[in-house]
C-alpha cells in the first residue's frame, strides 16, 4: 500500500498492509492497540473488538458506524472490518481515543505520538 507506521519514531510492520478507505487509513487492530499498550479481547458472537487500557474501554463491532468509549456512543467515518483474516480498524480513532496525537503526511507516512504513556 505505500502507507509506513511510526509509533514514537519506530515503525510498524503489519502481515496485512495499511490501506485508505473514503480518506481514513484502515491497520489491523492487534499491532496497532498493543503498540498503544492497550490489551485486546474479541467477542465472536457479536464480533466485537473490546480494548482497555487503564480505566478507559473501547468496543467497536465489525461493521458499525459507531463504537462506544466507557459506554458513549462515538460516531466514526469509517466501519472496522475483516479482511484477509485480519481486522482492520480506523487508526486516527483508536489512536486518539487511547491517548496518542496522529499526523498524517502526504507521502503516506502516518506518525503516532503517544508521549511515552504506555
Amino acid at each position: 500500500s505505500g502507507i509506513a507506521v511510526f509509533m514514537d519514531g519506530k515503525r510498524i510492520y503489519y502481515d496485512v498492509p495499511p490501506r485508505i478507505e473514503d480518506g481514513r487509513a484502515l491497520v489491523p487492530l492487534r499491532a496497532l492497540l498493543e503498540g498503544l499498550g492497550a490489551k485486546v479481547d474479541w467477542e465472536q458472537e457479536t464480533q466485537t473488538v473490546i480494548a482497555k487500557k487503564d480505566h478507559l474501554e473501547i468496543k467497536l463491532a465489525i461493521g458499525a458506524k459507531k463504537a462506544l468509549i466507557n459506554n458513549e456512543e462515538q460516531e466514526l467515518d469509517v466501519p472496522a472490518k475483516v479482511e484477509e483474516n485480519r481486522t482492520l480498524v480506523p487508526l486516527r480513532f483508536f489512536g486518539e481515543a487511547l491517548g496518542g496525537v496522529v499526523d498524517w503526511d502526504p507521502s503516506k507516512i502516518i506518525r503516532i505520538t503517544t508521549g511515552g504513556s504506555k
